[in-house]
């Protein structure tokens, strides 16, 4: 059976972990937190992450800002600050644009990360790469799983109206891209950027070489 449609991940695989998510999380959020209970970074920072360890990557409340500036007692709006620091297209893969110009011709592209809808949404249009994608979907905000959880793959081609053959999904994370797709039918290809793993998996080190597997 044909392939239609490509989805992708989005942190890690088409724009750097060391960017917003990082500066938020280990950054801007304890800084708040120092200031508005009066102690130092280091022991907000500390603070944050036993307070972020105590949630598993699989809950889906992990990937919700709002639950945690609440959570924190910030009276800041974390759709603003994440948009303050999506500002720059410097986060996005110098190989992803090309790649997905070319890809869009051909086949149906899909957007499908954790990243809750406000926070994807901002990411996007802060980056300019919202054009590529004829879905962006929300595992967490859209369809109630985190990706970890094979039931998010079904419940993506369900969405999208196709078989499981009509799909291949894109992504950096093992156990949140490449094993839970492949787990259910879902053909998947491990993006490694930094050859860090064997050729057990169906793996690319490079997004443009992505057609190889199709």
């Amino acid at each position: 059976m044909a392939i239609t449609h490509i989805s992708f991940d989005l942190d890690g695989t088409l724009i750097t972990l060391a960017g917003m998510e990082f500066k938020l999380w280990y950054d801007v959020v304890p800084t708040l937190y120092s200031k508005k209970h009066n102690i130092s970074f280091s022991e907000a920072y500390a603070h944050c992450r036993r307070e972020y360890d105590k949630v598993s990557l699989k809950n889906i409340i992990f990937y919700d800002p709002p639950r945690w500036f609440k959570e924190f007692g910030l009276e800041q709006d974390s759709r603003e600050i994440i948009n303050n620091l999506s500002s720059s297209k410097e986060l996005v893969y110098p190989d992803v644009a090309p790649t997905l110009e070319l890809l869009q011709q051909k086949y149906k592209l899909v957007l499908f990360t954790n990243t809750d809808r406000s926070g994807m949404e901002i990411k996007l249009k802060s980056t300019g790469l919202g054009k590529y994608f004829s879905e962006q979907i929300s595992a967490v905000s859209d369809i109630g799983f985190v990706k970890t959880d094979p039931q998010a793959y079904e419940k993506l081609v369900e969405k999208l109206g196709i078989q499981k053959e009509n799909l291949v999904h894109v992504g950096d994370y093992v156990h949140h891209d490449y094993e839970p797709a492949r787990s259910v039918g879902v053909k998947s290809i491990l993006i490694d950027r930094d050859g860090a793993f064997d050729d057990t998996y169906d793996k690319i080190l490079t997004l443009g070489d992505v057609e190889k597997f199709l």
